[in-house]
């Protein structure tokens, strides 16, 4: 199956905010966050709560920068009209600027759909984006079928087919 997508700067920030909040950082920081608000208004004064509202509101600051420079920055290949072939070995990627490479499914650790993508996630922690409204429904059908026997079942999951 051959899918040409070009994600949106607006996509592409969305997904990176959402995978920041969804890192076991931001729990750590919203943990020690509700400890020490607790804390101070239990027990201290209430300047402590300044000791969990620093790392939380540096941790959401930062992890909108970052968003920001992946969607809006100079020079961002994910950006570029790209296509992906994905083959019972594995998925064929090559861009406009004739960049290739090929990823194996054993470095695929988990897909998903969200935020009207499909974000299949690799082994290293990157992801491959896929926006669903690239697809047919048919094609979104035979897709989802793709990732479950290629992904899904080789980790040992099973899903239940889309309706």
């Amino acid at each position: 199956m051959v899918i040409n997508v070009q994600l949106k700067k607006g996509q592409v920030f969305r997904l990176s905010l959402l995978r920041h909040f969804q890192r076991p950082a931001f729990y750590i920081n919203a943990l020690a966050f509700a400890g020490f608000t607790a804390y101070a208004f239990t027990r201290g004064p209430l300047i402590l709560m300044l000791i969990g509202w620093l790392p939380l509101t540096v941790y959401i600051v930062s992890g909108i920068i970052t968003a920001a420079q992946a969607a809006y920055g100079k020079d961002q290949t994910h950006l570029l009209p790209t296509r992906y072939e994905f083959t019972n070995q594995g998925v064929q990627i090559s861009n406009t600027q004739n960049k290739q490479s090929t990823v194996g499914w054993e470095h695929f650790t988990s897909w998903d759909s969200m935020l009207d993508c499909y974000v299949l996630t690799l082994s290293t922690g990157p992801i491959l984006a896929i926006p669903q409204a690239s697809l047919t429904r048919k094609q979104s059908e035979e897709f989802e079928q793709l990732l479950r026997d290629a992904i899904d079942r080789r980790q040992g999951r099973s899903r239940p087919a889309a309706k």
